[in-house]
């Protein structure tokens, strides 16, 4: 009997330690829960749960939009590039146009006073046939003045080739 209070009391002894290291690890937890106000009940837990994977969905089309964003940016960077590159270069070819364009204009303002020359000269030598007309009365022979002409245009070669001649 004497070993099986001993037993007994051992056991009440550790019964009794346990049930004192009980309440200090159970004031500790309520000191533990009122110094982090922790009161996470699993109801929360669920619904912070939830919450955290719908923002997490929520970033995941964000991050789909900027991808999406970024290749656009990308792609009208690229076609902007191309769009300043055809600009330049139609810069460049009316650039050159205008120059060609006054340049024609230029020589075309020569020929329009070589055409005023020539046209004034015309009609000078209209006005001295007339006048040559009246007082020879030979001009009236087409023919003649042909041969005439003729004959003027090879006295010009013929004094040409001399030119020529005596060149060399």
């Amino acid at each position: 009997m004497n070993s099986a209070r001993v037993v007994l009391s051992q056991h009440r002894q550790k019964l009794l330690s346990n049930l004192h290291e009980k309440a200090l690890l159970k004031t500790r937890d309520q000191q533990l829960e009122k110094r982090y106000k922790i009161k996470i009940r699993r109801e929360n837990l669920n619904y912070l749960q939830v919450e955290v994977s719908l923002k997490g969905e929520k970033i995941d089309e964000i991050i789909k939009q900027v991808a999406v964003a970024k290749s656009q940016y990308e792609s009208d960077l690229s076609k902007v590039v191309h769009v300043r590159e055809k600009w330049c270069a139609i810069q460049n070819e009316l650039h050159t146009k205008s120059e060609v364009l006054n340049e024609v204009r230029g020589a075309n303002e020569e020929h329009l006073e070589y055409l005023c020359e020539l046209w004034q000269r015309k009609k000078q030598l209209r006005k001295e046939n007339s006048e040559l007309e009246k007082e020879c009365r030979l001009i009236d022979n087409k023919p003649l003045l042909r041969k005439y002409d003729r004959v003027v245009e090879e006295i010009e070669q013929i004094n040409n080739c001399k030119k020529k001649f005596e060149e060399l």
